[in-house]
């Protein structure tokens, strides 16, 4: 953890930020590695998830769950790759936020982990599990919040990075536009 482990105990939810339990040694994996190779990894290591990058900028997530559904689809993973079945475009949290804001963040999205960007890079991870313990009065807002959140306004007003669903380049600052992931250059052009 980031701060004196005594110190967060003492704090309520609304003031610890993300930076200050994020883990910092995230497990990376590049998407072109087979997918028995980024399972191996995330046995090895005993985690849900590998950040996976393409052409060394960050392009998505593959989770214990991503695994399941290609189980499910009898993807072969011994041939199949981590980028065939892994969740893109990515979505991640700035460190500056608190970890109430994350736990929300996660419950409005159904998910269990965000990676944490600044300044474009990889800095760390959170996941439920980090904020339970340090905050187990979360869980109860995490699970009322997926009962009703009204989805479709959060993911519009937010920005991701990834591959723009138009001229194919990587931007950092993706806006779904009509169903459709665009960089800030396509926005312009469509408009």
């Amino acid at each position: 953890m980031g701060s004196d482990s005594n110190e967060i105990l003492t704090m309520k939810s609304n003031e610890i930020m993300v930076r200050d339990i994020m883990i910092k040694n995230v497990i990376t994996v590049f998407n072109f590695k087979k997918l028995d190779e980024a399972a191996r990894l995330m046995t090895e290591n005993k985690i849900g998830c590998l950040t996976v990058f393409k052409n060394n900028d960050i392009a998505g997530i593959i989770t214990e769950r991503d695994f399941v559904r290609g189980i499910a689809k009898n993807i072969d993973t011994s041939e199949s790759t981590v980028e065939d079945i892994m969740t893109s475009p990515l979505i991640y949290i700035n460190p500056n936020v608190t970890i109430e804001q994350a736990a929300k963040k996660m419950a409005t999205l159904n998910i269990r982990r965000l990676p944490i960007i600044e300044d474009l890079n990889l800095i760390g991870i959170i996941t439920e599990k980090d904020i339970i313990k340090i905050a187990p009065e979360l869980i109860y807002i995490s699970r009322s919040l997926k009962d009703f959140e009204h989805i479709e306004d959060f993911q519009e007003s937010r920005t991701q990075p990834g591959y723009c669903e138009d001229c194919e380049s990587f931007s950092y600052n993706l806006k779904t536009i009509d169903g459709k992931l665009l960089c800030e250059k396509c926005i312009d052009v469509n408009e």
